[in-house]
């Protein structure tokens, strides 16, 4: 729910609040119904993001046997 990008961040001369909240407002006007949403109130690049999306990837990858 915060920036998308490295060079989109609070207080970097192209950060655009009113973007990004109407970029997530698309998202969940138009995304499909089977499609798992979740938001995380944090920037792209921060390490708990890479942490959670790392963590929801693994659960929905096959096991290699």
């Amino acid at each position: 729910m915060k920036p998308v990008s490295a060079i989109d961040a609070e207080g970097i001369p192209v950060w655009w609040a009113e973007a990004d909240t109407g970029l997530f407002q698309s998202l969940r006007n138009w995304i499909s119904p089977r499609v798992e949403m979740i938001e995380l109130d944090m920037h792209i690049n921060d390490p708990a993001f890479a942490e959670a999306a790392t963590s929801k990837l693994l659960t929905i990858l096959p096991v290699a046997r």
